[in-house]
């Protein structure tokens, strides 16, 4: 989202308001000292919950002095923000745990949104499945950074036990997990794994629509810490969704409650291999599936939506009531 989309409703009679997000992580505490140090409204965006994620993927130690270092920081960076924004609410109920009583109230659930470009294309439309020859297979997609809050060791099992069904997983990105996973598919012989570059974002939309199925998934234990994005888009796209994470993680309540998709624990291939099979079988569910996946986008995750709710925000703040209650965004409690 462009600064300007986000600030050009703002009355500038309102002072100045910093707008930071996690990601770098130790960007935010830059944005708190000059909030403790000036007159500055302070909005936190969260992306990733830090330390706890870095903790999770095993990126620092538990009890390290980074960890012990990060928690301090986080701590003051979390008090000093006016609002703080997240991408939904399982991730706003474990920054709530973290801060003092009441400051949970500064916390607004936003969540995130897909571009405005991407829309329904069947596959065999798609120059992205042309090109690599995926009009003919029914093709499952992840697509996004191929890293470690994935888990897409799943994937290749589920590869094996479906290399002769005639379906194809195709890894769409690039990442720090990726050679691993390259290495992996080479050695087990999967023929059914294809891996593509990274494309850039004005081919998104096409490379989005060469799949029938779009995988997304979440690492155990992430759950609450981050929230794959990736899910937007391919809502938009009008795909149906394999949610593989654990059931109570949100974007998995959200696929059963908008009927788009089916989800499967990141830890069993079986049962993902089965999700596959049912997906393939069933051209009456997964076009249903595709329908409800597009609607649920058009009604909770588009662009104009997410600025409004964002607008809101900024436009609550002000010199004289750092904590009076937002009309709109939907607060956490």
């Amino acid at each position: 989202m462009r600064s300007a989309d986000l600030f050009r409703r703002i009355d500038a009679g309102r002072g100045a308001i910093v707008l930071t997000v996690t990601n770098p992580p130790f960007i935010p505490v830059i944005a708190a000292l000059r909030r403790r140090l000036s007159r500055n409204s302070f909005v936190l965006l969260v992306h990733d919950v830090y330390p706890e994620a870095a903790i999770q993927l095993k990126s620092i130690g538990q009890g390290s002095v980074l960890h012990r270092l990060w928690r301090v920081i986080d701590h003051f960076t979390l008090v000093q923000a006016d609002r703080i924004v997240v991408l939904g609410a399982d991730m706003g109920a474990v920054l709530a745990s973290k801060m003092p009583p009441g400051h949970e109230q500064r916390i607004v659930v936003i969540h995130n949104w897909a571009d405005d470009g991407i829309a329904p294309v069947p596959k065999e439309q798609s120059q992205t499945a042309q090109r690599y020859r995926l009009v003919d297979t029914f093709v499952v997609q992840y697509s996004g950074n191929v890293g470690l809050s994935q888990s897409l060791e799943v994937v290749l099992e589920a590869a094996a036990m479906l290399a002769t069904e005639g379906v194809t997983f195709t890894i769409v990105g690039e990442g720090v997990n990726l050679l691993h996973l390259k290495a992996a598919a080479e050695s087990r012989g999967l023929r059914n794994v294809r891996f593509i570059a990274r494309v850039p974002h004005e081919l998104l939309a096409d490379s989005l629509a060469a799949c029938d199925v779009a995988l997304i998934p979440l690492a155990r234990g992430m759950e609450g810490l981050s929230v794959p994005s990736k899910y937007y888009s391919a809502l938009a796209s009008g795909r149906p969704i394999l949610a593989v994470m654990d059931p109570h993680a949100e974007v998995a309540r959200s696929v059963v409650d908008d009927d788009c998709g089916l989800v499967v624990p990141q830890w069993d291939a079986s049962s993902l291999a089965d999700a596959v099979r049912r997906l393939h079988t069933d051209p009456e569910l997964l076009a249903r599936f595709g329908r409800n996946a597009r609607q649920a986008f058009e009604r909770l995750y588009t662009r104009d939506r997410a600025i409004s709710e964002y607008i809101a925000v900024l436009s609550s703040l002000n010199d004289a009531a750092r904590d009076d209650p937002i009309q709109s965004g939907k607060r956490l409690h």
